[in-house]
């Protein structure tokens, strides 16, 4: 028994935690969507990504490693026949 945590219920969301063999965390699902940890040589997490590759979250830390923020990105994504709305910035897409 490691004393990782495995799972958590809250209200309608489970998320689903997967370690490696050194019990570092690695992944979760949350709600059958699998999310992975990308970490820094230090093993801090830095980003999460989902399971397209999409950047999902992004963890900033100062020069001793104390976490200064978290930051959520707002994956949008639009069905393959649509396409951006004019005047919008290209560089956006």
């Amino acid at each position: 028994m490691t004393g990782n945590l495995i799972a958590l219920v809250k209200g309608n969301n489970t998320l689903h935690f997967y370690y490696d063999s050194s019990n570092s965390p690695i992944a979760f699902t949350r709600n059958n969507t699998m999310y992975h940890y990308v970490k820094n040589i230090q093993g801090d997490i830095i980003k999460i990504v989902n399971e397209d590759g999409s950047l999902a979250y992004t963890y900033d830390y100062d020069a001793w490693g104390a976490l200064l923020s978290i930051k959520t990105i707002k994956v949008i994504r639009y069905p393959e026949t649509a396409s951006p709305k004019l005047g919008a910035d290209p560089k956006l897409f």
